[in-house]
């Protein structure tokens, strides 16, 4: 089957997220149905440090399994940024992150945890292959 790149625009908000406030926001992914798990992807995202000491963070996808509970990867590991101007960031994703679910593609979703300052953080895209 022949495979074409798309992408999925998770949230082209701003949100944000800072320690003595909201830490952790999920966002839900959006897959076609024939979405390829074993190619890697790319998620694009942009990341503007709001206070004066900039911002520490780490991002997880979440893959919802069968029996209920959520699994757990993570894709970013803790990362510091200074607060000097806005950055434009993007993550290869390992192929095989994300998991089927009974056959289907399951519920996904992408975790920002802020463990240090605040940021905003807006216009998150994930691009991947999908078969026709």
């Amino acid at each position: 089957m022949p495979k074409v790149a798309t992408y999925d625009v998770v949230t082209d908000t701003t949100k944000l997220l800072s320690v003595g406030g909201d830490i952790i926001e999920d966002f839900q992914f959006d897959f076609a149905p024939t979405a390829d798990f074993g190619t890697r992807s790319v998620l694009s995202y942009m990341v503007d440090p709001g206070s004066a000491s900039g911002v520490t963070f780490k991002m997880s996808v979440t893959n919802l399994l069968s029996n209920g509970t959520q699994e757990f990867k993570v894709i970013i590991p803790e990362t510091t940024l200074p607060s000097q101007h806005s950055f434009v960031r993007q993550e290869v994703i390992d192929g095989n992150t994300f998991a089927k679910v009974n056959g289907g593609v399951g519920v996904h979703k992408l975790r920002i945890h802020v463990t240090s300052g605040a940021a905003n953080f807006s216009d998150i895209v994930h691009m991947y292959q999908f078969s026709i």
